[in-house]
């Protein structure tokens, strides 16, 4: 009878480090994915808030973000206003005058969510490239 000798190597570490880097770069894939559609949905004026919109992985948490740093970017996502959601808009209509003296009457924004499209619109897309990412690695 013969005898075999096997060596077993524990690469346990080097497995959960490989997929651990899989995960962030699916993260940060699909932040730039999110982000580049919420940016063609946003409003567009002077293109600050489009050109604004962009993604962070947040490694601790194994979590991407969307999002700007546009002050106004809130009124375009939840709306204002007789438009704002959750009622915490204003009830009447009012006027304001623009940088150049005109007066303008409204009712306030509608809401685009712009940035809550960007991060669902491609669900089951970042899935798909999740299960990718896995295979190759």
């Amino acid at each position: 009878m013969e005898v075999v000798k096997i060596k077993i190597e524990n690469n346990k570490d080097e497995i959960l480090e490989a997929l651990g880097e899989a995960v962030y770069d699916w993260l940060d894939a699909i932040g730039e994915d999110a982000a580049d559609t919420a940016a063609k949905k946003a409003p567009v004026d002077t293109g600050e808030l489009k050109n604004s919109i962009s993604h962070a992985v947040i490694r601790g948490d194994d979590a991407v973000a969307i999002g700007t740093n546009v002050p106004y970017a809130v009124w375009h996502e939840f709306g204002t206003g007789v438009f704002a959601e959750g009622g915490n808009g204003r009830k009447k209509p009012w006027a304001f005058k623009d940088r150049n003296g005109k007066w303008h009457y409204t009712k306030g924004v509608p809401a685009k969510h712009f940035i809550k499209f960007g991060a669902t619109a491609h669900k089951s897309k970042y899935k798909k490239m999740l299960e990718d990412r896995l295979k190759e690695g």
